[in-house]
């Protein structure tokens, strides 16, 4: 292949490419290009040792292996490196100047370490994915200068301590997922007072404790709540009825959606879409939800919940799944036959 010099655009996506690397004369020849969308192929190898003055960067889906890349453009927009195979630090974050900086997701590699605090320089960002590495220590207090942030996922990790109360500050995020992680404390108030637009939650499989905060049931257009396998005891608070997706018919985001486009001469023909994918665990398995909207789950199992199931629960009449057991509920139903007349499709 020849690209051309002067060149500024480059998609060679899902082109079936099988390569030990990429040829020296190939890869020289990517410092000029703005926009580079290699994803959905099966390049291995590093992919460049020098900083690179890219705009847009898709390397997602391949089995590119090798550090972090350096990026050197203050004109940044958007990198993917999911699915891959890069590995060690992710220190170089700290390093991008980059003020236009909207979509950051270096998930499903091998990345290990800590997250370095240094989020308010990326404070654009309104996509952060670090899913499925190995990453360790305290979540980054600094994510909190992220205030444009949509999408926060940390899955499958090992961070550990407690959420810092500055991701109070991100109030227009709707997709948050934490879980498989070390986290605990108690699931803190101010993410049903401060996060109110969340769509989905998930805390699942950590070491959250004490009791379900009232202050959750003002998560008015929450379609997926997801508290299993933690710690959390007392009772399922009443107000759980106060879920307004999962109560009424209403107009539900079937996606979340993120949109990057090119203010330039390529306006009308460079469009970038990235898509929060929800991965729900249901009795064992795990299954990936690219449309929100067509499900409805509640999933509090492998908990120390007491007490009655409350009747409010019947209230949420679109409700799809729901999931009680491995809890120390009581009452005069058994949580077997009250599910059964409230969940359809699970």
């Amino acid at each position: 292949m020849d690209v051309r010099p002067g060149l500024e655009y480059l998609d060679i996506s899902a082109s079936g490419i099988f390569s030990d690397s990429l040829p020296y004369w190939f890869r020289d020849s990517l410092y000029g290009l703005d926009f580079i969308n290699m994803s959905f192929n099966q390049i291995s190898g590093t992919f460049l040792n020098k900083s690179i003055p890219v705009r847009y960067l898709d390397l997602s889906s391949n089995n590119f292996s090798g550090p972090l890349p350096s990026f050197s453009s203050v004109f940044l927009e958007s990198i993917n490196l999911s699915k891959n195979k890069f590995t060690g630090s992710v220190s170089r974050i700290c390093n991008i100047t980059a003020e236009l900086l909207e979509l950051l997701d270096l998930s499903n590699n091998l990345f290990s370490g800590l997250v370095p605090d240094c989020f308010k320089r990326l404070w654009s960002l309104t996509a952060l994915n670090l899913a499925d590495n190995s990453f360790t220590g305290s979540l980054p207090s600094s994510l909190g200068f992220l205030t444009p942030l949509e999408m926060l996922s940390l899955r499958g990790n090992k961070f550990s301590g407690e959420l810092p109360s500055s991701i109070q500050n991100c109030t227009k995020l709707k997709f948050l997922d934490l879980s498989d992680n070390e986290l605990s404390g108690e699931v803190p108030m101010w993410i049903g007072q401060s996060l109110s637009r969340l769509v989905f939650l998930s805390l699942q499989r950590n070491q959250f404790r004490g009791r379900i905060p009232h202050q959750l049931c003002g998560l008015k257009y929450l379609q997926i709540l997801d508290l299993s396998v933690n710690k959390i005891s007392d009772i399922i608070p009443p107000c759980i009825n106060n879920f307004t997706s999962m109560a009424e018919k209403v107009s539900l985001d079937r996606r979340i959606e993120h949109h990057l486009s090119d203010e330039g001469i390529f306006v009308s023909f460079i469009r970038f879409r990235y898509l929060d994918e929800a991965l729900f665990t249901w009795k064992g398995t795990k299954q990936r939800y690219p449309q929100l909207g067509l499900l409805l789950a509640i999933d509090l199992s492998c908990n120390k919940l007491t007490g009655e199931i409350p009747e409010e629960l019947n209230c949420l009449q679109e409700l799809v799944a729901l999931n009680l057991s491995r809890n120390f509920l009581t009452g005069k139903n058994s949580s077997k036959d009250w599910a059964s007349k409230t969940t359809r499709g699970a």
